[in-house]
C-alpha cells in the first residue's frame, strides 16, 4: 500500500456507553487466589459463601468455607487458629454504653482467670467441645484509580461499556494470628511479673512487710518548635495523625451491612449479566476534534 493512500475501515463496533449500574459496579481482585466457590466438602455440610461491606468506608468482606477434609486440613491448628478469631472478635466488639475503661480492664482479668483455671483443669479453655476454623476472609483494600475503567461486553457485534465505580483488591484476613500472639504475650509477660514477685516474697521471708517502691525525682523540659504557637497548638504532622486515627476509629464504628451472595451460574446472577445490555439506544454526537483528543492524551500519559 502506498504512502499516499488511505486506510480502509475494515470493520465498525457500535458501542453503547451507559451510567446506569455506575453506582454500583465494582471490580474485585484476587491476587492470592484463582477461583471464588465453595469447596465440596463444605457444600455438602450446607455452608456457603457470606458477604458483607461499609457503605461509607468502603470495606467489603468475603466468608469463604474452607476444605476441611483430612488430607487437606489439620484440625489441631484449626482449633487454634479458631480460638485466635475468637479472640479477634472480642476485641473488635463494641464497648457496651457506659461502661468504663475500669470496668472493661476488670472484666478481662476476670476472664483470664478463669481461662487459666479451665487451663489447670485440662480444659484449655473451653467451655465444650473444641471447634475449629470453618471459614476464611477475605479483606478488601481500595485500589487507587490511575484512568478510567470501564466493565466491556460483546454481544450480537456490539460493545456494551459500564464505568466502574470501585476497585477492590481482597486478600486473606489473618487478624487470628496477630490476636494469638498478643494473647501469648501477654501470658508471658504476666509469667514474668509472678516470678519476680515470688522472688522478692522469698527474699524478704516470711511475714515481712511488702516492700514500698522508692519514689524518683524526675525533670521535663518543653522546647516549643517553630510549628507550634503561643498557645502550643499541634503542628500539622500532629493533626494529619489525629484526623488518620478518628477516620479509623469511625471506620471501626460504622455498622456491617450483610449482603447476598450469588454464584455465577444462579439466575440472580444471569439477571445481573442480562443488565449489562439493557442500554437505551441513543446516539451521541462526538464533539472533541482529533488533535483536541491527541493533546489530552499525551498530556495524560
Amino acid at each position: 500500500m502506498g504512502s499516499d493512500e488511505e486506510d480502509q475501515v475494515m470493520h465498525e463496533i457500535p458501542i453503547f456507553l451507559s451510567q446506569k449500574l455506575s453506582p454500583n459496579l465494582h471490580l474485585f481482585q484476587y491476587p492470592v487466589t484463582d477461583r471464588i466457590a465453595v469447596p465440596e466438602s463444605a457444600l455438602n455440610k450446607g455452608h456457603k459463601i457470606n458477604a458483607r461491606w461499609k457503605p461509607l468506608s468502603k470495606r467489603f468482606e468475603l466468608e469463604m468455607p474452607l476444605d476441611d477434609r483430612l488430607d487437606v486440613y489439620d484440625p489441631e491448628k484449626g482449633e487454634e487458629f479458631a480460638e485466635g478469631a475468637r479472640l479477634q472478635l472480642e476485641k473488635e466488639t463494641p464497648t457496651p454504653t457506659g461502661s468504663t475503661a475500669a470496668a472493661r480492664k476488670k472484666e478481662d482479668r476476670r476472664k483470664e482467670k478463669e481461662r487459666d483455671e479451665r487451663k489447670r483443669a485440662g480444659l484449655e479453655g473451653n467451655d465444650g467441645p473444641k471447634k475449629a476454623l470453618q471459614s476464611m476472609k477475605l479483606k478488601s483494600e481500595v485500589v487507587p484509580d490511575q484512568t478510567t475503567y470501564m466493565a466491556g461486553s460483546m454481544r450480537d457485534g456490539n460493545l456494551y461499556l459500564h464505568p466502574i465505580n470501585l476497585q477492590l483488591q481482597l486478600r486473606p484476613n489473618l487478624d487470628y494470628l496477630d490476636a494469638l500472639d498478643e494473647r501469648n504475650r501477654d501470658e508471658k509477660r504476666r509469667e514474668r511479673a509472678g516470678g519476680e514477685d515470688s522472688e522478692e516474697e522469698a527474699e524478704a521471708g516470711p511475714g515481712a512487710a511488702p516492700k514500698k517502691e522508692e519514689g524518683k525525682t524526675i525533670s521535663v523540659t518543653h522546647k516549643k518548635t517553630e510549628g507550634e504557637s503561643k498557645y502550643g497548638a499541634a503542628s500539622s504532622s500532629s493533626a494529619l495523625r489525629q484526623e488518620f486515627l478518628q477516620r479509623m476509629q469511625s471506620e471501626v464504628e460504622e455498622p456491617w451491612v450483610k449482603l447476598g451472595w450469588s454464584e455465577m451460574e444462579s439466575d440472580k446472577a444471569q439477571n445481573v449479566l442480562d443488565g449489562l445490555f439493557d442500554v437505551p439506544s441513543e446516539v451521541l454526537e462526538c464533539t472533541t476534534k482529533p488533535l483536541d483528543f491527541l493533546n489530552e492524551a499525551s498530556i495524560g500519559a
